[in-house]
């Protein structure tokens, strides 16, 4: 039996936005009808006309939901119905900005949404905006006034404490949170400063290598990574600092592909056969742990 988990989203306010406008179209309507039917326009008429108009929204809002299962993420709109999305399907999230498409932390309407595997942008490349907007026009799990709002609000607030329920019923199915800008697409599959190594590589035309080599279990292997490969590294030619992660991996950046290709050969010969060696600044995903 799958196990369920449903957060309704009334506690966010950009979420009551869309419902209004169908509020007012309800309210013209009955409105109309009642004096097509014969009904005074009256004080008394008018405040059933608008009970009726906030019980319609509300009724609106009890679709507004987001349910989480062991398979899948289920996003529920009145206007839009329900839509399921296996998480074998999702590829990371991203935070819109309905104003600025820029990396503004302001307050201003926000929408976190998935971003689809079909649709995901090329890992470890750098995008301008414009070009990351095509990736980001995913299914909207919630509405945001803010990004970060518990330092807006405070973290007690009914918002903030929907917001924070939906992230961690995220997190709990492999996604994390991304960082609050619009437009950082976040991925499971790395963390926010390896994406941003790679990318700034890509923007600068570095020619990377990266020897995955997973925990390193003795000295020969921490000497290998700390001191070995970094002097390998400055013998084959110039180039930018390298990043050198202990726990996974190390990446070494090169002005030239010929000295990166003259150091992918002379590390082969050095390091053990299980390391993995790759031309590109993010770790093997099938290489050692």
């Amino acid at each position: 039996m799958k196990r369920s988990t449903t957060v309704w989203l009334y506690p966010l306010g950009p979420e009551h936005t869309l419902p209004m406008f169908f509020d007012v179209l309800f309210f013209i309507l009955i409105f109309v009808i009642g004096l097509s039917l014969g009904m005074s326009d009256g004080f008394l008429s008018t405040v059933a006309f608008l009970a009726a108009a906030v019980a319609f929204h509300a009724v609106q809002m009890v679709f507004v939901f987001v349910r989480f299962d062991d398979t899948a993420i289920t996003i529920a709109r009145p206007w839009r119905g329900r839509r399921r999305f296996e998480w074998s399907q999702i590829a990371g999230l991203v935070y819109t900005h309905g104003v600025d498409t820029g990396n503004y932390r302001g307050r201003a309407p926000y929408r976190l949404r998935l971003v689809l595997e079909d649709d995901a942008p090329p890992l470890g490349r750098f995008l301008t905006d414009r070009e990351l907007e095509r990736y980001a026009k995913g299914p909207v799990v919630m509405a945001l006034s803010a990004l970060e709002s518990e330092l807006h609000v405070g973290p007690d607030r009914p918002s903030v404490l929907c917001e924070q329920r939906v992230y961690a019923l995220l997190a709990e199915h492999g996604f994390p949170k991304p960082e609050p800008y619009a437009l950082k697409f976040r991925t499971p599959l790395y963390t926010p400063d390896e994406l941003r190594l790679a990318q700034v590589a890509d923007l600068k035309r570095w020619r990377p290598v990266t020897i995955t080599h997973g925990q390193l279990v003795d000295d020969d292997a921490v000497r290998l990574v700390g001191t070995v490969l970094p002097e390998l590294a400055r013998e084959c030619g110039p180039g930018p600092t390298g990043d050198h992660e202990y726990g996974r991996y190390a990446t070494f950046l090169f002005d030239e592909q010929d000295a990166a290709d003259a150091f992918r050969t002379a590390a082969r010969g050095v390091i053990p056969a299980h390391w993995t060696i790759s031309g590109s600044a993010l770790p093997d995903l099938a290489g050692p742990r």
